[in-house]
């Protein structure tokens, strides 16, 4: 005999995002991304490589889950883009949109962004908490080194514990990534759901 009913059958995600590789070398600056990204403010990311470009655009954008981004956003944007020109004028206001960028050329040419993410893919390189919150007139050095290049002034204050359990230096790998993960899940999650009016 076949039952009357069938078990349910759980598909998981086609894609699931390393969280913990996008914001290691920056997780200091989560709250403050968290912010940036749930007002829609122009964010540029830099990143060394496409795909790192795309993850880390992507994350950001999952950050506010469950509600959704209004803004527009493009994992990876290059010089070849139709909104080239609008987005490289410095006399317009940047739209509220988060670039994912590769090419040097805009380290230059995006300076006059409010938000420039630099990040660095920690797989290839040790660079996790060497990372700070610089000004935004700061941006020579805007090659090297991972950060948050902004001049805004966070409304939301940061949980120091969980900054401070995510950040020590001699964690081990898998119980930061599951602390970078806790956090994004369920502290972001619970900041978003409290801004949802649906």
């Amino acid at each position: 005999m076949v039952p009357d009913y069938q078990l349910p059958v759980v598909v998981s995600s086609l894609y699931e995002l390393n969280t913990f590789g996008c914001f290691s070398s920056i997780v200091s600056q989560m709250h403050l991304l968290w912010e940036l990204v749930l007002t829609t403010e122009p964010i540029v990311v830099m990143a060394s490589s496409p795909t790192y470009s795309s993850q880390v655009v992507q994350a950001l954008v999952s950050l506010i889950v469950p509600l959704a981004y209004y803004g527009d956003y493009r994992p990876y944007f290059t010089i070849h883009d139709n909104e080239f020109k609008e987005y490289m004028s410095k006399t317009l206001n940047p739209p509220p949109i988060i670039l994912g960028v590769t090419n040097p050329y805009f380290t230059k040419t995006l300076q006059h962004w409010p938000h420039i993410v630099r990040v660095t893919d920690t797989s290839k390189k040790d660079t996790i908490n060497k990372s700070k919150l610089k000004k935004g007139s700061n941006l020579k050095i805007l090659d090297a080194k991972p950060g948050v290049y902004t001049e805004y002034k966070p409304y939301l204050y940061k949980d120091k514990s969980i900054v401070k359990k995510t950040s020590q230096r001699n964690a081990k790998q898998a119980s930061r990534r599951s602390a970078i993960s806790s956090i994004k899940t369920t502290l972001f999650r619970t900041y978003s759901e409290f801004y949802d009016t649906t």
